[in-house]
């Protein structure tokens, strides 16, 4: 008996130092928690393998766990004929982490904690996202000890540019914990039933903070998301007076955006072209992209080798620089790196977990109010990272990856629920 307490309470430590451990993860962005957040997920992995070694629970197969083993299996064949070997043996290692959230069992406290965790971090990069762009200088000199050493310089640039990611570090890292922040603030909404004053100060402060970066596609998705919450999770009147205070929002912001330099940067950056994100500036690197996929188009080059590849054909960040910031489209660089099996194999489960979702969003009525804000989380996550994925890289930055792939673990957890519920 005693060993089944010490048991129990050994595993309930595991799952909240994994809870802790994955929001450190997600949320770190560029800042000094970078440095160690290969090893973190190391950490977090063996963490959830022990756990279950100790608790024994049934695993549980889906679909979408299925075919990311496949994945799995996929990439890590890929070490043997990678491009490169190193970043081929790094992604295998993060997806085989992150694996557990896939087959075995977790609580909705578990998935819930997570949640709250990411509400509490994003909310403080929120706060120095802001103080940055009144106190530009504040980041260089006093805290520029939170930043990743090595990113001052570019932080330098980008501040001077008017481009403002606090304690983030980086102005697309700062930009996706926004859209993150926007996602769990509607979640609630959806979970409550009804849209509450704190939460919708946060959701101000959110979007404030999201226009501060200048991401273009990441405002387009923040803005795009709370219309999905518009017309799917709000009543007809509710619709009405949703919509009439976006657009006194919108007429506000456009009339004070010369005072205001970020949200001023950001509508130059839609109306004008500019080299560090427009779309031809990234053709070069799809180019690159097909081409490996015309020369090896069923097993790929490997997982993590597209800009070994690209800085072999040409692809440069200066005159002597290799290229390290992949293709900026994760379609095309998945098919290139592990071929059109890997590819679908990959995009099915992602197909596959988006269609669940639609299905849960159907069948909501046998969901609790919880299990509602956890279905519309997943949702609005997927879909951002599924339209961000056309010109981002999430499935290559470790932070944004386990996001994603943490997303799919509650869809999984939802429909075991799901099922549960109607058996009975």
């Amino acid at each position: 008996m005693w060993e089944k307490i010490k048991d129990k309470q050994l595993t309930e430590i595991l799952l909240q130092i994994g809870s802790l451990l994955l929001i450190l993860i997600c949320c770190s962005g560029m800042s000094r928690l970078m440095e160690f957040r290969i090893y973190m997920i190391g950490i977090f992995g063996l963490c959830m393998y022990f756990r279950e070694l100790l608790t024994r629970e049934n695993i549980y197969i889906s679909p979408i766990g299925l075919l990311q083993l496949g994945f799995i299996i996929i990439c890590i064949m890929g070490i043997f004929y990678s491009m490169n070997r190193s970043e081929t043996i790094k992604y295998s290692l993060v997806y085989l982490c992150m694996f557990p959230i896939f087959i075995f069992t977790y609580t909705e406290k578990f998935f819930h904690s997570v949640c709250k965790g990411f509400q509490i971090a994003t909310l403080v990069v929120a706060v120095s996202i802001i103080l940055n762009s009144l106190l530009p200088s504040l980041f260089l000199t006093t805290l520029n000890f939170l930043i990743r050493p090595g990113m001052q310089p570019w932080l330098y640039g980008e501040i001077m540019s008017k481009f403002y990611s606090g304690i983030a570090g980086e102005k697309g890292e700062a930009a996706i914990l926004m859209v993150l922040g926007v996602a769990l603030t509607l979640s609630k909404f959806v979970g409550k039933n009804r849209v509450t004053t704190r939460d919708f100060i946060f959701l101000l402060v959110y979007m404030f903070a999201l226009t501060l970066p200048a991401k273009r596609t990441l405002f387009a998705i923040g803005i795009a998301l709370c219309i999905v919450y518009m017309l799917f999770f709000t009543e007809r009147k509710k619709k009405i007076i949703a919509i009439g205070m976006g657009l006194i929002l919108l007429l506000v912001v456009i009339i004070f955006a010369e005072k205001i330099p970020g949200i001023n940067n950001l509508l130059v950056r839609f109306t004008e072209n500019s080299e560090d994100s427009s779309l031809n500036g990234r053709s070069y690197l799809w180019e690159r992209a097909i081409q490996m996929i015309e020369s090896k188009p069923f097993i790929g080059y490997g997982y993590g080798s597209y800009n070994t590849f690209a800085s072999i054909y040409g692809v440069r960040t200066s005159s002597t620089g290799d290229w390290a910031f992949h293709a900026h489209n994760i379609y095309l660089q998945v098919l290139a790196e592990t071929g059109l099996i890997g590819g679908l194999i990959l995009f099915s489960g992602m197909l596959f977990s988006l269609v669940q979702l639609v299905l849960l969003y159907f069948r909501r009525k046998f969901l609790t109010d919880s299990q509602r804000e956890l279905m519309a989380f997943a949702l609005f996550m997927q879909l951002c990272f599924l339209v961000y994925g056309v010109t981002g890289n999430i499935l290559y930055g470790t932070n944004q990856m386990c996001l994603f792939l943490f997303t799919f673990g509650i869809v999984i957890y939802l429909e075991r629920q799901y099922r549960r519920e109607v058996k009975r």
